[in-house]
């Protein structure tokens, strides 16, 4: 998994990019950190998007295609360790935490 964001004052554009059975997908996410609504696409699913800075993380959250997440992405003091909480839920009644620890390469 890569994730690549750049921020340009309030405008944030996010660089997924994930390899799943050896096939990479990638995916182009703008947002802007002031809590305004965005729509998003991923594939063939789209879903409204919201993004702001809180304290030390930028939170980011989905709500579409009956399902919400919500990431909480921190960095490490020297900048080289990212960590991603979400709390993920959708339509069919399944709901998780997890945790990535992601290092700069």
């Amino acid at each position: 998994m890569t994730i690549i964001f750049v921020q340009r004052g309030s405008s944030l554009l996010e660089t997924l990019t994930v390899d799943s059975d050896g096939e990479e997908h990638s995916a182009e996410l703008k947002y802007t950190t002031d809590r305004k609504e965005s729509v998003n696409q991923i594939g063939d699913k789209s879903a409204k998007t919201i993004a702001a800075l809180e304290k030390d993380a930028l939170v980011i959250e989905w709500e579409g295609d009956g399902g919400y997440l919500r990431r909480k992405i921190t960095l490490s003091e020297d900048g080289m360790t990212m960590t991603m909480a979400w709390h993920q839920s959708d339509e069919i009644s399944l709901e998780f935490d997890n945790t990535v620890v992601l290092e700069k390469q």
